[in-house]
């Protein structure tokens, strides 16, 4: 990732990479491809909602209210898998508001780049 994360945004990208490989472990490459669908429609959603990105982003704010959220906002459109990470991302410490989005935005990345390597 090329972007500036700061300390403790750095250290929920090593948790997210973990969940991520949790997540697309022994599926096949359409799951995984549509699970980076998946993160990177969140993504966009995120990007162009500054109060939802704080809301996720708040180490005030209680987990239950976030994943509360996730899934009043998500889950109608993506499926569990996507949701399920979304939730444990929100429950990271995040720098910046601006840095959950660009790790949603490069775990797609790695999504899509595991779908191709289960392809060949």
């Amino acid at each position: 990732m090329r972007a500036q994360l700061g300390g403790g945004s750095r250290q929920s990208l090593l948790a997210a990479r973990t969940a991520l490989d949790a997540a697309v472990k022994g599926v096949d490459a359409q799951t995984a491809s549509t699970l980076s669908a998946e993160l990177f429609f969140a993504a966009d959603i995120l990007g162009s909602n500054n109060s939802v990105r704080r809301a996720l982003t708040d180490t005030s704010r209680d987990g239950a209210a976030k994943s509360t959220l996730i899934k009043d906002l998500l889950a109608s459109k993506v499926g569990t898998a996507a949701t399920g990470l979304l939730t444990e991302l929100s429950a990271l410490r995040w720098s910046g508001a601006k840095d959950l989005v660009q790790v949603i935005e490069q775990l797609a990345i790695e999504a899509e780049a595991t779908a191709a390597n289960i392809s060949g």
